[in-house]
């Protein structure tokens, strides 16, 4: 895994620009502001076990997400952080076509662009920004064509008719 950039820089940008800080959007942020609110009891008792980094095989950790998700530990792969999980679940798409939109994170296109795939990156227009997923999609072939791809070569996923 290669990084040679990292974002964050907000403060730096508002002064450049002379705009107030809080007018700009850090894509570099590992939040996901759509994600589920977690109720105050289950915080408590998650944060009351947040006291050490786990043992280095990650084999406690593996276990205790399994039994959260109910899967196997087979299918558990801790890493040091989201950066590195991008970056190696990139390697799953080799051979794709990718599409990213952008703009966006720029790790995204660059876990990409460091493998041997078609990666398309689609520049939206500013009104187009807080659309859905879904009507990006049919707005744009390339997304569309990417999508499908994806899920025909989604691991483990077989397609009647392909290898």
């Amino acid at each position: 895994m290669s990084q040679a950039f990292h974002g964050g820089g907000v403060r730096q940008a508002a002064e450049q620009f002379g705009l107030p800080a809080d007018s700009f959007i850090d894509f570099s942020s590992n939040l996901n502001v759509f994600a589920p609110r977690v109720a105050a009891v289950d915080w408590e008792q998650w944060s009351s076990e947040i006291s050490r980094y786990p043992e280095p095989d990650s084999q406690s950790l593996s276990e205790q997400l399994a039994r959260f998700y109910h899967v196997s530990t087979d299918h558990i792969l801790p890493t040091a952080g989201a950066i590195e999980a991008l970056y190696l679940s990139a390697r799953l798409f080799v051979g794709c076509k990718i599409a990213v939109l952008e703009p966006a994170f720029s790790d995204y296109s660059r876990a990409f662009s460091g493998l041997p795939c078609s990666l398309e990156r689609i520049f939206l227009e500013p009104d187009l920004w807080d659309r859905p997923a879904t009507v990006l999609a049919r707005k744009t072939e390339v997304v569309t064509e990417a999508i499908e791809r994806l899920i025909r070569r989604a691991p483990g996923r077989q397609v009647e008719g392909e290898p």
